[in-house]
C-alpha cells in the first residue's frame, strides 16, 4: 500500500520501534535489581503516594513535530469505600520543537457511594491550528507564501496560531442507580491570532466566514447513564450521555448559540480478556446562521481524542455524526518489571459533517484505519500508554493525498 512507503511514516516507525525496544530493555535490565531489593523496598516507605505515576511524554505528530514533557496521573479513592470507582486527576505539560506550549489538567471525581460525579478540564495552549473551512469535503484551496519564498505552496487549509484558555466543569448528582443529572459549563477564549503565512490567496473564501478569536461561555444540563467498570480503561459496561449548552452574552460570551451532544460508549470482553470498544457521537449546533458560531465551537472531528487519522477540524459544520471503534488485545504480562505488560489495538473510525439534516446521508463517510501499541504501566489501576498510527481513507483530505497521524495517549482514548 502507498501509505506505508511514506517517508514520514518510516521515520516515525523507526523511532517508535527504538523507543519500545529501549523500554523493554530497561525492564529486562531492571529485573535482577528488582529481585534483590524487593524485600528492602517493601519495608521502606514509598517515595510516591500509591496510585501516583509520573511519566515522560515524548511523541511526534505532523502538527507539533517532536514533543517532550511530563505527564502526571493520580488514581485514588475518595473516602474509605473501595467498592466505588476510582477517581483520577491528570496533568500534562509539553513543549514542542516548534516552540509550542501545552499545559493541561483533567479530573474525574466519584464521591461516597458515587452520589456525585465531578468532572473538569482546564488548559493553556499556545499552539498552531488549521482552518479547513466548512463542509465534509475538505475542498478549500489556498495558495500560500511562507518566509518570502518566491513560489506558492498549495493547501486546503489556513495555517494559523492562537493562544487558548479553556475551562469546563460538570457537576452531577445520582438520580437513580447508574443515572446522573446536573449542570455543565464551558468557557474558552482564543486570542493573539497570528497567520503563519507571509501572504496567501484564498480561492474559496465562502468556506471561511466563521470567526476564530473571541470568548464563548455556555451553561446547560447534562444527563448520564453509566455502568462502566472503570473510566480510564474500561473492560465492560456502557454509558450514554446527553448534554446541552446555551452560550449567551449574559454569561460573558461573544457569541450566541446552543449545542446538543449525544455520546454513547459500549465495551465488552470477547476472548482471553480482549476488549471490543465502540463510541458513537452526535454533535448539533443551533444558531441563526452558521457564520455566528466560532470555528472551534462547530461540530468537528479528528485529532487524538476523536477519529484518529484526520487533523482535528478537517470536517466541520453545524452537525456531525461519527463513530470510533477499537479492538484491544493484551499480548504479554511482566508482573515483576516496571513495565507491566504489552498489548495492541486495532482502530476503525468514521464520520460525516453536514449542514442540515436534509443533507445527511451515509454517502461520503470519512473513514480511518489504524493500529497501535499499548504499554501497561500500572496493572491495578489499568494505566496504559498508547502509541497509535492511523490514516484517513479520504484521498483528498490533505488536498491531493490522504492524511495520517501518530498519537501518544495516557489511558485509552475512550
Amino acid at each position: 500500500m502507498k501509505v506505508f512507503r511514506n517517508k514520514r511514516f518510516i521515520f516515525i516507525f523507526k523511532h517508535l520501534t527504538s523507543l519500545c525496544f529501549l523500554l523493554f530493555s530497561i525492564s529486562i535490565y531492571a529485573q535482577d535489581s528488582i529481585k534483590t531489593t524487593i524485600d528492602t523496598v517493601a519495608k521502606k516507605k514509598q517515595f510516591l503516594p500509591e496510585g501516583l505515576l509520573i511519566l515522560p511524554a515524548v511523541s511526534y505528530s505532523p502538527e507539533t513535530e517532536f514533543t517532550i514533557g511530563a505527564a502526571i496521573l493520580y488514581n485514588f479513592t475518595l473516602g474509605k469505600d473501595k467498592s466505588i470507582r476510582q477517581s483520577n486527576a491528570r496533568l500534562l505539560t509539553i513543549y514542542t520543537s516548534l516552540k509550542q506550549t501545552i499545559i493541561e489538567g483533567r479530573w474525574d471525581l466519584f464521591t461516597k457511594h458515587e452520589n456525585y460525579i465531578i468532572r473538569g478540564r482546564t488548559f493553556y495552549h499556545k499552539y498552531p491550528d488549521r482552518n479547513y473551512g466548512l463542509g465534509n469535503n475538505a475542498s478549500a484551496f489556498i495558495q500560500a507564501y511562507k518566509n518570502q519564498h518566491p513560489k506558492a505552496k498549495e493547501f486546503n487549509y489556513i495555517d494559523y496560531e492562537t493562544k487558548r484558555l479553556h475551562f469546563s466543569f460538570t457537576f452531577m448528582r445520582k438520580l437513580l442507580k447508574n443515572l446522573y443529572g446536573g449542570l455543565d459549563y464551558e468557557f474558552e477564549s482564543l486570542y493573539d491570532y497570528r497567520n503563519l503565512n507571509s501572504y496567501m490567496i484564498v480561492h474559496t473564501p465562502e468556506l471561511f466566514n466563521n470567526p476564530v478569536i473571541g470568548k464563548r461561555s455556555g451553561l446547560g444540563a447534562i444527563f448520564t447513564y453509566d455502568t462502566r467498570d472503570h473510566t480510564i480503561n474500561t473492560y465492560k459496561g456502557y454509558s450514554i450521555e446527553l448534554r446541552n449548552r446555551n452560550y449567551t452574552k449574559f454569561l460573558g460570551s461573544d457569541f450566541e448559540f446552543s449545542s446538543l451532544d449525544l455520546d454513547f460508549r459500549m465495551f465488552f470482553t470477547t476472548w482471553k480478556k480482549q476488549v471490543f470498544a465502540f463510541n458513537f457521537r452526535s454533535q448539533n449546533k443551533f444558531a441563526k446562521t452558521v457564520e455566528e458560531i466560532p470555528i472551534r465551537a462547530l461540530a468537528r472531528m479528528g485529532g487524538a481524542d476523536f477519529v484518529k487519522g484526520y487533523f482535528f477540524g478537517t470536517y466541520q459544520d453545524l452537525n456531525l455524526m461519527a463513530f470510533q471503534s477499537e479492538y484491544r488485545i493484551p499480548i504479554v504480562k511482566f508482573p515483576k518489571f516496571p513495565i507491566k505488560g504489552l498489548g495492541a489495538a486495532l482502530l476503525f473510525n468514521g464520520g460525516r459533517a453536514f449542514n442540515g439534516f436534509d443533507e445527511f446521508s451515509l454517502k461520503n463517510i470519512r473513514f480511518t484505519l489504524g493500529g497501535g501499541l499499548r504499554i501497561l504501566m500500572d496493572a491495578e489501576d489499568r494505566v496504559n500508554i498508547g502509541l497509535d498510527y492511523s490514516f484517513g481513507l479520504h484521498k483528498k483530505s490533505d488536498l491531493n493525498k490522504a492524511q495520517s497521524g501518530f498519537y501518544f495517549t495516557i489511558g485509552e482514548t475512550f
